[in-house]
C-alpha cells in the first residue's frame, strides 16, 4: 500500500515539475458563432461582432456546431521553441485553425460519425504559421450530436510540456478506465474459472460475468473509430450497463443473505425502460437529449437501490456489507458528481463514473478475495482435525466392534417393544404417534377389545427413565396387563392389580398411567389415572382436561400404603356426548424445549393453543398437526424424551 502511494505522489510531482512557467494560457477573450460558415476560419474575419466568452464552457442547448474564435500574441520566452497547443476534451469532433490554416483534427461528423468526447487532444504548431511580431487568429469549429462542449482551458506551450500534459490527462479519461476494465476483465474471467471448480459459490459467478461486462464495456476508451456504428454502439454500451447494474443488485442480494422481489421488479423496469428508450429511433440515429436524462435518471434509481439493500444489511449486521459500504459510498460520490456536471451546475473534463464502476468492482472482489481466505483457513483448520481424527479413529473402530453388539440387541429390543404396540388402530376415528427418544424408549400404549364390541379399553404409560431399563418394564407391564383379565373393565381395579404386581420389580423406577373404558353405545366413559397427566376433552368450542381423582404412580407405594394415606385408586365416570375427542399424551410433550437462546418450554398453555387450532381436523391430521407443531418448536426432531399421542373421535 506505501509502495503504490509513494508512486502516485512521484507521478503527480513529475508532472508538476514538468509543467512549464511560460505557457500562453488562452481561456478568456473567446468569440462564439451559433451558426456554420467556412469563412470563419479565415484569417482575416472580422469576428468583433460574436459574443464573448470564457473556457470552459458549454454552448446553447439544441446547437450541433459552434465557432470560436480570438486573436493572441506570442510571448517572447516561447520565440524559437517547438510549439503545440493544448485544446483538451472537446465533445465531440473539432477543427483547429491558426492564422487561416488548419492545424489539426480530430473526429468526424455523420454520415461517418467519430466522436472524440472522451480524448485530451493537442497539435504541434508548424513555426512557419506563427506570426512573432503580430497578432495571430485561432478558430476553433465544433460539431456534436447533443451541445458541443469546450471542457479544458486551451493554451500553448513547448511540445514536450503540451505531450506530458495531454498524457497526464488522458491517464485519467482514458488509460486508467481501459486499465480498470482490463483488470476487470481478468477478474471475471478468474471468478468463473473458480466458480466451475466449485459449484456452490453462485455468488462468484455472479461477480465473474459482472466483471467480464464491466471490461467489455471499456471497449469504448480503446477506440473511438465505429465509424457508421457509432449511435448503435451507444445504444448497445447502455442497454448492458443496464442489464449490468440488474445483476450488480441480485449479487448484492446474494451475498447480503436478503432479498427484495418488489425491488427486483423495480429493477427490471428501469432495465426494459433503459432499452426500449435506446432503440425506439433509428438503429444507427443518435438518441436524444430526454433520452439520456431518462437512461440516467434510471440508472441512478437502481444505484439508490443498491444503497438501500446495502445499508439494510448494515443494519442487520451481515458481516459482508460492511465491507461493500466504502465502495459504494465512493461510487455514488462519482455519481452524484458526475450528475451534477451533466445538470450545467459545473464542467469538467474527467467524468468520475469511468472509475466508480471499476472502484465498486474491485471492492466486491477484495471482499470474494477475504472470505476466499477465511475459507482457505477453515480448510487448513478442517485438515488439522483431519489429522488429529485419523487418531481418534483408531480408537472409534475398536469401540464400535464393542458397540456393535450392543447395538444388535438394541435393535432386537427394539423389533420387540415395537411388536408390543399395536400396528393398526380398532377404527378410523382412533389415531397414535409413538417416538422414542432413544431407539427404545419407556412410553407404551395399547387398545383392549372387550367381548361387548362397543366396550373398547385404552391405556397409555410413562416409565421413568430412559432407554433398555424403561424398556424392560414397559414389557413386563404389558404382560400383567394381559395377564389381568377381566380385571381390566374396571380402570382402578386395573391400577391397583399392576400396582401391587410390579411394586417390588420397578427399582427405582415408577410408572404413571391412564387408563379409560369407554363404552360407543352408552357414551359411558370410566377413567383412572395414576399420575398421568390428564387427558384432554374436545367437546365443539369447549376443551378441558379430565381432572377426576388421581394417585400416584405405580411402584411408588404398595396397595397397602395406599389405603393407609387414603391414595387408592379410584375410577372416575362421565358421559361423553358423539361427537366429542379425547387427546391422551404423556409428558414427554410438556417437557419440549426450544433450541433458542434461552430456551423455553413447550408447557401446556402452548399445547391448548395447538389442540385449539387444530380440534377439527381428523384424528390422523390432529396429532400430525402435534408433532409438527412440536418439531417447528423444538427446531428438530430430536426431543429430550419420549413422545406419544393418542387421538379418539367418539
Amino acid at each position: 500500500m506505501k509502495k503504490s502511494l509513494f508512486i502516485v505522489f512521484c507521478l503527480l510531482f513529475s508532472q508538476a515539475a514538468c509543467a512549464n512557467p511560460d505557457r500562453l494560457h488562452l481561456a478568456g477573450e473567446w468569440k462564439i458563432a451559433y451558426n456554420d460558415t467556412r469563412e470563419y476560419s479565415s484569417a482575416g474575419f472580422d469576428h468583433s461582432a460574436w459574443s464573448g466568452l470564457a473556457l470552459p464552457v458549454q454552448t446553447r442547448q439544441g446547437v450541433q456546431v459552434v465557432w470560436i474564435r480570438r486573436t493572441f500574441q506570442l510571448p517572447s520566452a516561447l520565440r524559437d521553441q517547438a510549439l503545440a497547443i493544448f485544446v483538451g476534451k472537446i465533445i465531440d469532433t473539432d477543427i483547429v485553425y491558426l492564422n487561416g490554416i488548419e492545424i489539426g483534427r480530430s473526429g468526424s461528423e455523420p454520415p461517418v460519425y467519430i466522436p472524440m468526447w472522451n480524448y485530451n487532444r493537442y497539435y504541434f504548431i508548424p513555426p512557419a504559421l506563427l506570426n512573432t511580431a503580430g497578432p495571430n487568429v485561432l478558430a476553433i469549429r465544433s460539431f456534436a450530436s447533443i451541445d458541443p462542449k469546450f471542457a479544458d482551458d486551451i493554451f500553448i506551450s513547448t511540445v514536450p510540456d503540451i505531450h506530458g500534459y495531454a498524457t497526464w490527462k488522458n491517464t485519467l479519461v482514458r488509460y486508467l478506465p481501459m486499465s480498470a476494465g482490463i483488470m476487470n476483465f481478468n477478474l471475471g474471467v478468474f471468478l468463473i474459472i473458480y466458480s466451475l471448480f466449485n459449484k456452490h459459490h453462485k455468488a462468484n459467478l455472479l461477480l465473474g460475468l459482472i466483471s467480464i461486462l464491466w471490461g467489455l464495456l471499456s471497449i469504448q476508451y480503446f477506440n473511438h473509430n465505429f465509424g457508421r456504428y457509432y449511435n448503435l454502439k451507444d445504444k448497445l454500451y447502455f442497454c448492458v450497463l443496464a442489464l449490468e447494474m440488474g445483476m450488480i443488485f441480485v449479487y448484492l442480494e446474494l451475498i447480503s443473505g436478503l432479498r427484495y422481489k418488489v425491488f427486483e421488479g423495480l429493477i427490471l423496469l428501469t432495465s426494459a425502460i433503459t432499452m426500449v428508450s435506446c432503440f425506439k429511433g433509428p438503429l444507427h440515429e443518435p438518441m436524444s437529449a430526454a433520452t439520456y436524462m431518462l437512461i440516467g435518471m434510471s440508472g441512478i434509481a437502481q444505484q439508490l437501490l443498491w444503497g438501500f439493500l446495502i445499508l439494510t444489511a448494515v443494519g442487520k449486521k451481515r458481516r459482508n456489507a460492511l465491507f461493500i459500504l466504502p465502495g459504494y459510498a465512493l461510487f455514488m460520490a462519482g455519481v452524484v458528481h458526475d450528475a451534477l456536471a451533466i445538470s450545467g451546475l459545473f464542467i469538467i473534463d474527467v467524468y468520475l463514473i469511468s472509475l466508480s464502476y471499476p472502484i465498486l468492482l474491485f471492492n466486491l472482489g477484495i471482499l470474494f478475495i477475504k472470505n476466499h481466505i477465511a475459507v482457505q483457513k477453515d480448510i487448513e483448520y478442517l485438515e488439522e482435525m483431519t489429522e488429529k481424527n485419523d487418531l481418534i479413529q483408531a480408537q472409534k473402530k475398536e469401540l464400535e466392534k464393542r458397540n456393535y453388539t450392543l447395538e444388535n440387541d438394541l435393535r432386537l429390543a427394539r423389533v420387540i417393544q415395537q411388536s408390543m404396540i399395536p400396528g393398526d388402530f380398532p377404527d378410523q376415528k382412533i389415531f397414535a404417534l409413538y417416538k422414542p427418544m432413544e431407539a427404545i424408549g419407556g412410553d407404551f400404549y395399547d387398545f383392549i377389545r372387550f367381548r361387548e364390541e362397543s366396550v373398547l379399553g385404552v391405556i397409555i404409560c410413562d416409565v421413568s427413565g430412559h432407554g433398555a431399563p424403561a424398556a424392560l418394564i414397559t414389557a413386563v407391564l404389558k404382560g400383567y396387563i394381559e395377564r389381568a383379565g377381566s380385571i381390566r373393565q374396571d380402570p382402578a381395579a386395573l391400577l391397583s392389580f399392576l400396582n401391587q404386581s410390579l411394586f417390588n420389580y420397578t427399582g427405582s423406577n415408577f410408572i404413571t398411567i391412564l387408563y379409560l373404558v369407554y363404552n360407543y353405545q352408552t357414551g359411558l366413559l370410566q377413567y383412572s389415572n395414576a399420575g398421568h397427566p390428564a387427558p384432554i376433552l374436545i367437546d365443539g368450542e369447549q376443551i378441558a382436561p379430565l381432572n377426576g381423582t388421581a394417585s400416584v404412580p405405580i411402584g411408588v407405594f404398595s396397595n397397602s400404603d395406599l389405603e393407609r394415606k387414603n391414595k387408592t385408586y379410584r375410577t372416575n365416570q362421565l358421559h361423553v356426548k358423539t361427537g366429542s375427542r379425547l387427546f391422551l399424551y404423556t409428558d414427554g410433550i410438556l417437557e419440549v424445549e426450544s433450541m433458542q437462546n434461552p430456551p423455553s418450554m413447550f408447557q401446556e398453555c402452548a399445547l391448548d393453543n395447538t389442540v385449539k387450532e387444530m380440534r377439527n381436523a381428523s384424528p390422523q391430521d390432529f396429532i400430525v398437526g402435534i408433532y409438527q407443531r412440536l418439531v417447528a418448536f423444538r427446531g428438530n426432531d430430536m426431543f429430550d424424551d419420549d413422545i406419544c399421542m393418542i387421538c379418539i373421535d367418539v
